[in-house]
């Protein structure tokens, strides 16, 4: 791992590409993210069918903002994926990116105490067609990145088909991760009438520790 002032890099020989937490917003490989971005979630089909707002611009993708933490890929000089994470910590006023007046993370998970805890939202993934098999590596980029932030959940908000796999993934790296099938994100003009579902990933097992020890683990609320 290397470090400059805006960025530090994870590179292996294991991957094409090289990975770059953006610290500054002149970082000139931004604008390609959030324009490749946007081509992907309005003509990516199926992979990106529901994606919140189609990759529009906003607050959090600034990564001067101090709750903003953005992950992009780079190769031979080009931006070609990226996600990111939004954090909330007890006390925050602000809304997170899928949040709005018609829902809440805090509201809608319940016997999760996220009001009370350090979370954030995990959003915006996107990766060239070309090398969407490595899709993986950035999720679990986040998930590394949310541990050295000491978050206790990350949540999300996706298809029921993607849901399924960010679980798939969460739970072969150790980290329990629940589906909220119990109800359906309010569109807000947001999803294209597209089908939507919170995603938890439990990051430090918290939920897995308190909640099993409250009997609400496998029949309340949150079931996968």
């Amino acid at each position: 791992m290397t470090s400059n002032n805006w960025a530090y890099n994870i590179h292996s020989d294991n991957y094409p590409f090289e990975f770059i937490w953006v610290k500054d917003s002149k970082n000139h490989y931004l604008r390609d993210y959030y324009n490749l971005r946007k081509q992907l979630y309005e003509n990516g089909g199926d992979r990106y069918k529901g994606t919140l707002g189609k990759g529009k611009i906003d607050q959090f993708d600034n990564p001067n903002h101090p709750n903003s933490h953005i992950l992009l890929c780079i190769k031979d000089g080009k931006c070609i994926g990226g996600g990111r994470i939004i954090t909330k910590l007890p006390g925050d006023a602000h809304l997170l990116p899928s949040e709005g007046d018609m829902f809440s993370f805090e509201k809608s998970i319940k016997n999760i105490p996220l009001k009370h805890l350090h979370y954030g939202e995990l959003s915006r993934l996107a990766l060239i067609p070309e090398y969407s098999g490595y899709i993986e590596e950035i999720y679990i980029l986040l998930l590394q990145k949310s541990q050295e932030l000491c978050l206790s959940f990350l949540v999300g908000t996706a298809t029921l088909a993607r849901c399924v796999i960010y679980k798939r993934i969460a739970e072969k790296y150790g980290n329990a991760a629940l589906i909220n099938k119990n109800s359906e994100l309010p569109d807000e003009g947001k999803y294209d009438n597209v089908k939507m579902y919170i995603i938890i990933l439990d990051v430090i097992n918290y939920y897995k520790k308190v909640a099993k020890n409250n009997g609400i683990y496998e029949n309340e609320v949150i079931v996968s």
